[in-house]
């Protein structure tokens, strides 16, 4: 099975994530939700290769 579409996919989710915890410390001020949010970009930003590949592979052109 190519792993490829499933890791693909976690670094939207996990930006998502850091994104909704950024947002949620602007109104709750707690600490630990800057650290969650800053590890989830980080897993992010290390997931994200794989979700260029991703892309590009899903609009590559088979026909040529």
């Amino acid at each position: 099975m190519n792993q490829l579409p499933i890791r693909g996919v976690l670094a939207p989710a996990f930006m998502a994530l850091g994104i909704a915890a950024g947002i949620l410390d602007l109104q709750l001020d707690r600490p630990s939700l800057v650290w969650l949010g800053l590890v989830a970009v980080a897993l992010g930003l290390v997931f994200a290769r794989d979700s260029s590949r991703l892309l590009a592979s899903a609009f590559k052109n088979d026909d040529a």
